[in-house]
């Protein structure tokens, strides 16, 4: 279904600086939110930005917010606590508990809380397929692992279980700070652990210029989903890079940008 199917408005309303969970230094527990004028029950998106994990911030995707509610959609984008603030669970914990207050307050921003997809790029990406996958996170922030309609990663990470063998000894220890010590430990924060039949809908997504580890990763998870019987799609942009990718969100007309439209007409209307 193409992504004409949402209607364009001519007014977005942005909300921002909305506390979803107690204050942190740098207001990394703040979300904004994207919102077309005049609706109801409008499908919902909680994006999560990328950066490295210890970059980053909801304020540096303005324009996406905007440009997706410009389509019809309500955007949410949280920030979260990053590197060396937390590791992989306290972000991921942080994630939850951004989608926690969509599902219970969206609804007052013309949100319909029943179809909430989770989103992100790089990092997000990651944390987006983490906390989509594992339920346990939601279940924490008090919410079912069911409210999450779908998952769409763009040029994300979803193994982390073996670190890079060409890393440095420093770059090697901050890995394993992040993201566990041990491969068991990693394997715990690793998307692809959770790969099954119950996972909700997924569309993985990679740039094809300069981003060949995403799409490796994009490609590993894919096979593990299918694999294990869940419903999953992979698409790419030739033309777009690792950071393409999320700056082509925000731009009209894009495969990006129709990747998601398209995404809410299929799997959350």
């Amino acid at each position: 279904m193409h992504a004409a199917v949402f209607a364009l408005v001519s007014a977005v309303t942005a909300t921002k600086d909305v506390a979803y969970a107690p204050d942190v230094p740098g207001e990394k527990h703040r979300l904004d939110i994207y919102a077309p004028a005049g609706v109801h029950k409008a499908p919902v998106l909680v994006f999560i930005h990328g950066g490295g994990f210890e970059q980053g911030d909801r304020r540096d995707y303005d324009g996406l917010g905007t440009a997706l509610a410009y389509h019809g959609v309500v955007v949410v984008i949280p920030s979260y606590r990053l590197y060396p603030q937390t590791d992989a669970r306290g972000a991921a914990a942080d994630v939850a508990a951004a989608v926690a207050w969509a599902a219970k307050h969206i609804a007052g921003y013309g949100g319909n809380p029943r179809s909430i997809v989770l989103s992100g790029h790089s990092a997000g990406g990651y944390l987006a397929a983490l906390v989509g996958l594992d339920g346990e996170y939601l279940k924490a922030a008090g919410i079912s692992a069911s409210v999450v309609r779908g998952v769409i990663g763009f040029s994300g990470t979803y193994d982390v279980r073996e670190l890079d063998p060409d890393a440095t000894p420093d770059d090697r220890k901050q890995l394993q700070l992040y993201f566990g010590a041990s491969e068991d430990a990693r394997a715990l924060v690793s998307p692809i652990t959770y790969a099954g039949k119950e996972a909700p809908p997924l569309e993985l997504f990679c740039g094809g210029v300069y981003d060949a580890v995403a799409c490796g990763q994009r490609d590993r998870f894919f096979a593990a989903l299918v694999d294990a019987g869940a419903v999953a799609q992979i698409d790419a942009d030739e033309t777009a890079t690792h950071v393409g990718v999320a700056v082509k969100l925000s731009r009209p007309g894009t495969l990006e940008q129709n990747i998601v439209l398209d995404f809410f007409a299929k799997n959350a209307p």
